[in-house]
């Protein structure tokens, strides 16, 4: 799990470089509302995408999904606490938190 999370890190970091972040967030979200892969994991790597854009709002809903997809995923869980909290939204992030 930190191997990908360190993955997913540099991908990041890639397409802010080289401004390519707009490009794969609206790739991920046409494949995800076509229903292609629509995994937690696929959902959680649409909401660090925007959480990276600074989309928190959009970001929050995209963790909500992966949520509902695998509700005891602990990558999923650490990514919606950190969104919800970055978000303001704080009981969100403490009642993630204590999952």
């Amino acid at each position: 799990a930190e191997e990908v999370e360190q993955v997913l890190n540099a991908r990041i970091k890639v397409y802010q470089a080289t401004e390519k972040l707009p490009d794969q967030i609206a790739a991920l979200e046409k494949d995800l509302a076509a229903g292609k892969d629509a995994t937690a994991d696929r959902f959680l790597q649409l909401a660090r995408f925007y959480e990276a854009n600074r989309q928190l709002d959009k970001a929050s809903e995209a963790i909500a999904r992966a949520g509902e997809k695998d509700a005891k995923s602990v990558p999923v869980l650490i990514a919606a606490a950190r969104i919800y909290e970055s978000s303001g939204n704080m009981l969100a992030a403490a009642d993630t938190n204590r999952k």
